[in-house]
């Protein structure tokens, strides 16, 4: 049969509003809205580098998007930072303040870390609602003086995919094919020529890939015939296997998206398909983030093919989703696009180069970017293999969210866009398969409101004991904090304060007044939220046991933090505080001066805990369990002195002892003479001290409250080390690149021995634009 070919152009009103009494149209509309009814945010994380070394600090800042506008998401104000090893265990946790969507921060490479790979996740509590991860999971590797580093003496072998367009491979009808090749380290090899033959061995379609493994071409399976794909690498090495998987049945999606101003969609079929499909009502949907429109297809017995032509404005900028579906509204094939009309991603110009004596000043220019926007810039030499990302804030926003797979080198498709760019991108879209969209979840499980925004920390507590009194109010402040509130107890003994900025270890301090206005110390117990919590990851095992080779001696290249490299070291003795008191019955102990300590107004239970002891005090009973010392009974009480008094019975007499009325402690958390096998403990107070005298303050320190960004600091790199500075250091680090006298953004780099340096940009603008770029910049 000869065939036709129909051309459809799409205008606003794209379908009926029901196809028959079997579908409705209606209820697919409600089940998309409902899906995308709670706004989606996504996160990315832009890290200095990916390789640290002991003693560096890894710098980092977090862009948070509202993925449906396309714009900065300000909703969210806790950001959890979290760092894991490469079992998937939490090793670290943090949490910043957001605002305006953005926030920067740092984790020190200290001696918790051993070589080996690691993970840091950024997050928010409202990420939970959502079966995607929308949260930011990025590698990096801490070394030493010796690193795990391939040896080439691996046997390489190949994965060479074939995909088609659509999803299916269709006997008897003109298929488009994507294909892509990689190595065993999921490294792109380059394809040189290769060749679909028959079982006659003779070439029915020919190609060749682009310069990362990717390519297409297209074929027309015969019915009962079979097919080899032979493939040749850049080194003369021929790979070969079968085509396999193709379907008697079908229909196949193609799209042309290299046209200006349209987008042509074609669905080819055949005559096996067509009398089972005739006189049936299918639809495409094009839709990304609940952002829908869509298409009638009507099959008819005497055509194979058919043609929709689509004007760009009825895209979405960007990422666009084609799904067709049947009449029994099962999607059957699926391809995905990129728009790039309007599109967000902008490129940020260098205007201007200064050198001076001590740095360079790199100007950008102004004409190149928002009047408001926020940009992050790591400098490192040009010469670096210490960053070794594959990922930027456009792949992440723009991309990331719709694919199942990893885009090598995603800065290659936004920076000079021109038509091969756009073809490359499309390919590497087309060999993406099926987007990252679960059908399955959009109509029978869409994200419920389980977990609320985060802003600040809450506070929640009830005081014991109490009778309340009309007037009576419970008075929370902090002065490091600057909060000073009034709760109103009400008829109630529960209380709580909300929204709260606290930074972590900081005091909180309690306090009842009564109508009179006179203060008296409450006994409390509360909770705060968030909290830390243990947390894990899958981390998917890909680490092989490689061999190793030295490296540059990079043990003494980043010294300690406050150590000079000197022609002379004087070392002068440590001061050691001698205790003051005599501990009754008592050996091997730690002693703890708390005369200069720190947190002043923390709880001398809370000191206990960290020196292995599980506390519990609800302000009046106070419980302590030796962590380390177990028996068939349980876990061990130690005995406890205050002032070589035996108080184990009477723990309530430390329940609102703080450390400022302490003088210093003695811990010992194994079996003393006469003593209990859980350990023993003595504290003794201040001279003057006066158990008797009651603080009208119930006192505390906040062990997880928000971490404030340090300012960043250049590591004390032995610059002697010419060689490992070009490969490992750090030049700068500008989370937030600030504007000169002249209203132009400007960075400042410190001269050292190079001769040019990289800029990695990574930046997002309050309309919503992207900024991403790897800048080489001669500074001589």
């Amino acid at each position: 049969m000869h065939k036709k070919v129909s051309y459809f152009i799409l205008f606003l009103t794209l379908i009926t509003t029901s196809y028959s009494q079997n579908i409705n149209i209606e209820d697919f509309d409600k089940k998309i809205k409902a899906y995308y009814a709670l706004d989606y945010e996504t996160i990315f994380t832009h890290l200095n580098k990916t390789l640290y070394l002991k003693n560096e600090e890894l710098w980092f800042k977090t862009y948070i998007y509202d993925i449906k506008r396309q714009s900065p998401y300000i909703s969210s104000t806790n950001i959890h930072s979290n760092i894991y090893n490469d079992r998937g265990e939490l090793i670290k946790s943090k949490i910043y303040v957001a605002k305006n969507g953005f926030t920067n921060g740092n984790f020190k490479i200290d001696s918790t870390f051993s070589e080996g790979t690691y993970y840091i996740k950024t997050t928010t509590n409202w990420m939970k609602n959502f079966h995607q991860n929308l949260y930011d999971l990025q590698k990096f590797k801490v070394v030493g003086k010796k690193s795990t580093i391939p040896e080439e003496t691996e046997l390489e072998t190949f994965d060479f995919q074939l995909l088609p367009e659509g999803g299916h491979l269709i006997e008897n009808t003109l298929n488009t094919v994507g294909f892509k090749l990689i190595n065993n380290n999921g490294k792109s090899i380059k394809i040189t020529s290769g060749s679909i033959n028959n079982s006659n061995n003779k070439p029915v379609a020919t190609f060749k890939s682009n310069l990362f493994g990717l390519g297409k071409f297209s074929f027309t399976p015969k019915e009962g015939e079979s097919y080899i794909a032979s493939i040749e690498l850049e080194n003369g090495k021929t790979l070969t296997r079968p085509v396999t998987n193709i379907k008697k049945y079908g229909i196949g999606l193609s799209v042309e998206n290299s046209r200006k101003d349209n987008l042509y969609i074609r669905l080819s079929l055949n005559q096996k398909t067509l009398k089972s499909v005739n006189n049936k009502r299918f639809f495409i949907a094009i839709h990304r983030d609940g952002f829908l429109n869509k298409i009638d297809v009507n099959f008819s017995d005497d055509k194979l093919t058919y043609q929709y032509r689509i004007g760009r404005q009825f895209l979405n900028k960007g990422v666009n989703i084609i799904t067709l579906f049947n009449d029994e509204f099962k999607p059957i094939a699926e391809r995905i696009i990129y728009n790039y009309t309007n599109s967000s991603v902008k490129n940020i110009e260098v205007s201007n180069i200064l050198k001076k004596k001590d740095s360079t000043i790199i100007t950008f220019s102004k004409k190149s970017h928002p009047k408001d926007i926020s940009l992050s810039v790591s400098v490192l030499p040009s010469s670096t293999i210490a960053n070794k990302t594959n990922k930027n804030i456009i792949s992440k926003f723009l991309l990331l969210p719709y694919i199942k797979g990893n885009i090598e080198n995603p800065w290659y498709y936004f920076n000079e866009i021109d038509a091969k760019k756009r073809f490359d991108l499309d390919l590497l879209l087309l060999t993406q398969g099926w987007s990252s969209y679960s059908w399955k979840n959009i109509f029978n499980t869409p994200p419920k409101l389980l977990h609320n925004f985060e802003t600040g920390f809450l506070i929640k507590g009830k005081l014991n004991n109490y009778d309340y009194k009309n007037g009576d109010v419970l008075i929370l402040q902090s002065k490091s904090n600057g909060i000073q509130l009034e709760y109103n107890l009400k008829d109630s003994p529960y209380f709580k304060f909300d929204k709260l900025y606290i930074k972590d270890k900081s005091n909180l301090s309690f306090t009842l007044k009564n109508k009179k206005g006179k203060l008296s110390t409450p006994n409390i117990y509360y909770n705060i939220y968030p909290s830390y919590k243990k947390d894990f990851i899958n981390v998917k095992q890909h680490h092989k046991i490689l061999k190793t080779k030295q490296l540059n001696d990079n043990k003494s290249f980043v010294l300690s933090e406050g150590i000079n490299v000197l022609d002379s070291v004087i070392i002068k003795p440590i001061k050691i505080s001698k205790p003051k008191n005599t501990p009754y019955g008592m050996s091997q102990a730690k002693h703890i001066n708390f005369t200069d300590a720190p947190n002043q107004y923390s709880l001398i239970t809370q000191q206990i805990r960290n020196y292995g002891f599980d506390v519990t005090n609800d302000g009046v009973n106070v419980k302590i369990i030796n962590r380390r010392v177990l028996t068939f009974k349980g876990a061990l009480s130690p005995i406890v002195f205050l002032d070589n008094v035996n108080i184990t019975n009477s723990l309530e007499m430390i329940s609102n002892l703080i450390v400022a009325d302490v003088e210093e402690m003695f811990v010992s958390k194994i079996s003393n003479i006469n003593a209990s096998p859980g350990g023993v403990i003595h504290i003794f107070t201040k001279r003057g001290f006066s158990r008797k005298k009651k603080s009208t303050y119930n006192n505390s320190t906040i062990d997880f409250g928000f971490s404030t960004p340090k300012k960043y600091y250049s590591p004390m790199y032995n610059t002697y080390k010419r060689d490992s500075f070009k490969s490992y250091g750090v030049l700068n680090w500008i989370p937030n690149v600030e504007k000169n006298t002249a209203d132009k953004l400007e960075i400042k780099v410190p001269n050292y021995f190079y001769d040019s340096i990289n800029l990695y940009i990574e930046g997002m603008g309050e309309d919503g634009s992207l900024f991403s770029q790897i800048e080489t910049i001669n500074v001589n």
